[in-house]
């Protein structure tokens, strides 16, 4: 004689408790998908962009939240040269020394993400400073992507570089300078309109994602329980 689990292992009791289970996984991973995505919430595509208006120590604006933005600096003997509302060096060595550079430097708060895709900017020079120049991203102090030769004079230019997951870490970009006609302090190179594109996103912390799991588990697999309760209650 069939017990009443087995009558609920057969026949259309097992098929109600197998589509039922499926409900389940389904509505798991709708609630999980949802959880996570609570946390993802993009800011922005265009995050950041230097015009260095009234000074070249000037904040971005506008500037996205919950990120630290550096200003630009000036690296291996290069000197500030006067040139209204842009960041005007001086100084550039004839041929290209590693150590001199331009850079920025930009780092998600505690709790955020940044995701970055590519950058655009405008690169000028006077008539004896350097003709063409190089973007190099470097995370956390390691070079990690370096662009082709850009053209001095152009109209705005991008940089659509590989995209980069940060999170709580320093994102630098240095720009550097090469074939100038001479060597002193009117061989100028600036930079203008430098926008940084990509997005910045909450990062929960990993208990906040074991407490989201276990109590939807917990709470599929009580709802589970009760209705099995109840087909076997029917069955006997």
């Amino acid at each position: 004689m069939a017990t009443g689990i087995d009558k609920n292992l057969n026949g259309s009791s097992q098929k109600e408790v197998m589509s039922y289970s499926s409900k389940i996984s389904n509505t798991l991973v709708f609630c999980l998908a949802l959880v996570f995505a609570g946390y993802c919430q993009i800011s922005s595509a265009a995050l950041a962009q230097y015009d260095f208006t009234g000074s070249d120590t000037a904040a971005p604006s506008p500037a996205a939240a919950n990120v630290t933005w550096g200003n630009f600096t000036r690296n291996g003997g290069l000197s500030a040269i006067a040139n209204a509302n842009t960041f005007n060096s001086g100084g550039w060595a004839k041929p290209a020394s590693a150590s001199q550079y331009v850079s920025f430097i930009i780092q998600a708060n505690s709790g955020f993400g940044l995701t970055l895709t590519d950058m655009s900017f405008i690169g000028n020079s006077g008539s004896t400073g350097p003709n063409t120049f190089t973007v190099q991203i470097l995370v956390n102090g390691t070079a990690v992507q370096t662009s082709g030769s850009f053209n001095t004079g152009a109209a705005s230019q991008s940089f659509n570089f590989t995209d980069i997951n940060s999170t709580q870490q320093s994102v630098e970009f240095r720009f550097f300078g090469d074939s100038a006609s001479s060597v002193n302090a009117n061989d100028t190179m600036f930079f203008d309109q430098v926008v940084i594109n990509g997005s910045v996103s909450a990062v929960p912390e990993p208990a906040h994602y074991a407490l989201a799991i276990f109590g939807l588990i917990f709470t599929a697999g009580s709802i589970g329980h009760s209705r099995f309760l109840r087909l076997f209650r029917q069955g006997t």
